[in-house]
């Protein structure tokens, strides 16, 4: 064999490997789920992300009782000029699931998001009296899931079935200057566990589900291919 037949050889071998390859893909449901999964997640970082990241967290206010005496006695925490870090680290965890249902397709997803933490300034009042405190935490991880569909002939009219957390884990919180009431401390963490849980929640199946409930109608997903996804206005 000739040395331009040799190269020749070589040239039409690694064209089609390519070609074998990428058609491998196009026809993957599940390659192109993560493409429809990983630009709509591209989108909410890109378009609304400061606003997520980092979240302001409101005022908080929870009560619990210490026992003076045989006299339950009323205590107060105040949590106020809070905020949430690292939502922006949301990401598709594993491969997507991608059916045809009808003249519908059908995108379901596991999504991840993580490390996060938060932080309050506060008091606590106890007879009255009591000091400024720091409320701090992170949280390794949350899991949440998503599923919605788009019209499999034109790749628009999207619709969100599902967006919900699924696991929450390894929650960690610290309060800093509780000085003499220090007895309050599990109490407290307890109270702030509750609370940053609900904005959490809030955060994820309010403000960003309404988000992606509105953009995916005008959301241009690609009906064949691995080819650019691209939104309108």
């Amino acid at each position: 064999m000739g040395l331009f037949q040799f190269v020749s050889f070589i040239g039409l071998f690694v064209l089609a490997r390519t070609y074998a390859s990428d058609s491998t893909i196009d026809n993957d449901p599940n390659e192109r789920g993560n493409l429809y999964i990983d630009k709509l997640i591209e989108d909410i970082i890109e378009t609304r992300g400061d606003e997520f990241d980092p979240y302001k967290l409101g005022e908080s206010v929870f009560g619990f009782y210490k026992k003076i005496l045989f006299v339950n006695v009323s205590c107060e925490v105040r949590l106020r000029s809070g905020y949430l870090r690292g939502l922006k680290t949301l990401h598709r965890t594993g491969d997507s699931y991608l059916t045809e249902q009808g003249d519908k397709l059908v995108v379901r997803a596991t999504l991840g998001s993580g490390a996060l933490d938060f932080k309050y300034e506060g008091s606590i009042k106890f007879l009255n009296i009591g000091p400024s405190i720091t409320v701090a935490g992170n949280l390794a991880y949350i899991e949440v899931m998503i599923e919605f569909s788009v019209d499999s002939k034109t790749g628009r009219n999207g619709s969100l079935h599902e967006f919900f957390i699924e696991d929450i884990r390894d929650m960690n919180v610290w309060v800093s200057g509780l000085g003499p009431f220090n007895w309050a401390l599990n109490p407290i963490i307890k109270g702030a566990k509750k609370i940053f849980k609900t904005y959490l929640k809030n955060l994820l199946e309010s403000k960003i589900q309404f988000y992606i409930e509105e953009r995916l109608p005008n959301f241009q997903f690609p009906v064949e291919g691995l080819y650019s996804v691209k939104s309108t206005p």
